[in-house]
Order: C-alpha cells, then structure tokens, then sequence
C-alpha cells in the first residue's frame, strides 16, 4: 500500500518501459537509416534526368553533346549528396568542367559541394566515376556517385541518351 499523496513510478516500472523503448529503438532506427538514404537517392534520378534533358536540349542547338557542363545551363539544386558530371573532359575540348564540383569551382552557380565527399575531409572526383561516363558523336553516358553513409562503398548512378537510368553500385544495401 501506498502513503496517503505518495504517487509516481515505482523503479521497477520505470526500468520495465526503457527496456521496452529500446528493444522499439533497435528495430526501429536501422529502419529509419535505410529510408533516409532512399529518399537521397531521389536526389540523384531528378537531377540525372535534368542533366539529360540538358544534354538533349544542347544535341538540338549544336548537332552534338558536350561534356563541358558550363555549356549546358545545369546545375543541381541546393546543397547536393552526389557528384554529377563525365569520366571525360575532351568533347568538345578540354574545359575542366567535365564535373559538378569542378563547375562550382570554377563559376558561381548558386549551389555548395560541401555534401559530396568520400570520407569526412576527401571530396569526391571523376575518378570516383564508373568506367565509360563519357560523350561521344553518337551519344553520352552520364553518371552521379555520392557515399550516402561514410562507409567504403560509393553510390554509383548513370543516365545515356536513351534515358535509361542504371544503379551501378547501390550504397544503400551494403
């Protein structure tokens, strides 16, 4: 029994629902992390298909694709996670643009690269790139790479002309 105005937990109660609000917890938050680098990838197939749409309205004014993507009028939105851009840099000549942190470098284009990183400190390259992201007379492969959650795997995207939109290697379920 109970004093008269004496009310509350007792302490096996309290330890009885934290116990149960970390088992929740557990289950939970690995969950909650695979969503959130889903839906980051969300960032990497809108931009792709505007980089694309880019290339294609470029095709229609030059009869040709570039990989200077100062000559395209695109950039991604805000703060971007993944790296956009080429493997190459020689269509139609050499620019050093070829990527969307050496684009940002170069011009103020209104967007921060601070996201796209490999590790904490160690930014993103075109080396980070799949093999064959590159223009050509007859068409273009794009690609995007971003390390969604600081581990050894890179997210690695790539669009062509045709549209098609390839997961390469999916940093999400490593």
């Amino acid at each position: 029994m109970r004093a008269k105005g004496a009310e509350g937990f007792s302490l096996i109660e309290l330890m009885i629902s934290l116990a149960i609000i970390g088992i929740l917890a557990t289950i939970a938050i690995p969950q909650f992390l695979s969503y959130r680098m889903r839906a980051q990838q969300a960032e990497v197939k809108t931009n792709l298909a505007a980089l694309r749409n880019a290339e294609i309205a470029y095709f229609g004014e030059k009869q040709g694709y570039t990989d200077d993507l100062s000559q395209l009028a695109w950039a991604p939105e805000g703060a971007p996670r993944y790296l956009y851009g080429f493997s190459s840099d020689s269509f139609p000549g050499p620019s050093g643009k070829n990527d969307t942190a050496e684009l940002a470098a170069s011009t103020t284009v209104g967007y921060a690269t601070f996201n796209m990183l490999v590790f904490s400190g160690v930014p993103l390259t075109a080396a980070n790139f799949p093999a064959g992201m590159a223009v050509t007379a007859q068409g273009f492969k794009a690609a995007a790479v971003a390390n969604l959650d600081a581990d050894a795997t890179i997210d690695q995207w790539s669009i062509d002309d045709q549209a098609i939109i390839t997961l390469i290697t999916d940093d999400v379920s490593q």
